[in-house]
């Protein structure tokens, strides 16, 4: 959705039963499985100026292969040696008064749905974390806390 906001056309892998979703998000579905670096490249056919990933491993490799400049290449979903010897980097994260601002702006403008799915009271906090750690989210968990 960031990217979208800026203009850039958005590529996003993922299993057929996140299409809706990936779409609804302004981004251009691509199924994940065997193939989906070739299936990418011809949803992209001027080329791939950056790759973002979030899994890691063979699917970061072959992501690398998308990218003439691989210092376009940034992962949160790999050690930072298997990224750095790929050409690529880790993500970072810069917590600012200024991003924050910045990404309420977005929020604001309509450029960006955090898709809160759940809300939990504080005290349901360990099942939140436990949702979202099991890595299939689709959106935000927010914890309440009273006030």
């Amino acid at each position: 959705q960031i990217a979208r906001a800026f203009g850039l056309r958005v590529v996003g892998v993922a299993s057929q039963g996140k299409k809706d979703f990936v779409e609804s998000l302004g981004a251009v579905h691509v199924p994940s499985g065997p193939g989906w670096d070739e299936r990418a490249r011809a949803a992209a056919p001027d080329g791939v100026d950056a790759v973002y990933d979030l899994v890691g491993g063979e699917v970061l490799t072959q992501a690398a292969g998308l990218l003439a400049d691989r210092t376009k290449l940034i992962t949160a979903g790999a050690p930072q040696q298997d990224v750095e010897a790929l050409g690529g980097s880790r993500v970072v994260r810069a917590r600012t008064a200024a991003v924050l601002d910045a990404l309420a702006d977005l929020v604001v403008r309509g450029d960006l749905d955090p898709h809160v799915t759940r809300t939990f009271p504080l005290e349901r906090a360990g099942e939140a974390l436990r949702g979202v750690e099991d890595g299939h989210a689709r959106g935000k968990a927010v914890i309440e806390v009273a006030g």
